[in-house]
């Protein structure tokens, strides 16, 4: 199995230093990404995401291209990058907009999800009127429980 480097720098007194921590593959991944737009995020990290991802999101036609538009959500880039860090067989689980079902580049993300993950649910939680917003979290928050759950019991047979 294929491990990742996950670099970092540290101060010396001869100057900055960098190193790479060695990092397992996941068995599970499950997050909630922020919900941001890529204009508000610092120019360092969107160096590093396309350092990190950047190949993949030319394959699948997802580079951000904010004067026509085009502005996938962070999200995309936290899925595409957890495909990245997952072991083979693992699960991902992520709290997300479903902003990307109406858009155009919706289509080209909705390929990467397709050809990289075997989708047991999508489940829309703002769909239901009788969610206020809080009860619609808390919904969710038990959703991602159960996925937990249902991962530890699997682990255990």
């Amino acid at each position: 199995m294929r491990a990742f480097f996950l670099p970092y720098f540290v101060k010396t007194p001869a100057g900055e230093v960098k190193r790479e921590i060695s990092i397992s593959k996941f068995d599970a991944i499950i997050a909630n990404p922020p919900y941001t737009r890529w204009t508000e995020i610092p120019d360092k990290t969107k160096k590093a995401i396309k350092d990190s991802i950047g190949k993949l999101l030319t394959e699948y036609n997802l580079t951000v291209q904010v004067q026509r538009g085009v502005e996938p959500g962070i999200y995309i880039h936290f899925i595409m990058h957890g495909f990245d860090v997952l072991k083979e067989g693992g699960r991902l689980g992520m709290l997300i907009s479903d902003s990307w079902l109406q858009t155009d580049y919706g289509v080209d993300f909705g390929h990467f999800l397709l050809d990289h993950f075997k989708i047991k649910a999508l489940i829309d939680i703002s769909a239901r009127e009788s969610f206020s917003r809080a009860r619609a979290v808390g919904s969710a928050q038990k959703f991602v429980e159960h996925l937990l759950a249902e991962l530890v019991d699997r682990e255990s047979d």
